[in-house]
């Protein structure tokens, strides 16, 4: 053991076999829909969304800069998130 290192030999031992797992807590909207399904399906899902996200990024980022978001006010449909539920996203 090295004697610069103030963790005893056991406690880093334990520390190697010990597995942690993080569970990831899905908001409960995301949870009804992707409840039963399995790796491969969230994986694919996930990238189209993220696909979806950026081109939505684009093309509001170009709607700004023509001046056509001042006319075309959200949707009802689409709800306003607070700050706290938005950083999860």
């Amino acid at each position: 053991m090295d004697s610069q290192c103030p963790t005893g030999r056991v406690t880093l031992e334990r520390m190697k076999t010990e597995k942690k797992f993080c569970r990831v807590t899905l908001e409960p909207e995301l949870q009804e829909i992707a409840a039963l399904w399995p790796a491969a399906k969230r994986f694919e899902v996930a990238h189209k969304l993220k696909r979806w996200a950026k081109q939505l990024k684009i093309s509001a980022a170009i709607m700004a800069s023509d001046g056509r978001a001042a006319q075309a006010p959200r949707p009802t449909s689409v709800p306003v998130l607070a700050r706290r539920k938005a950083g999860l996203n």
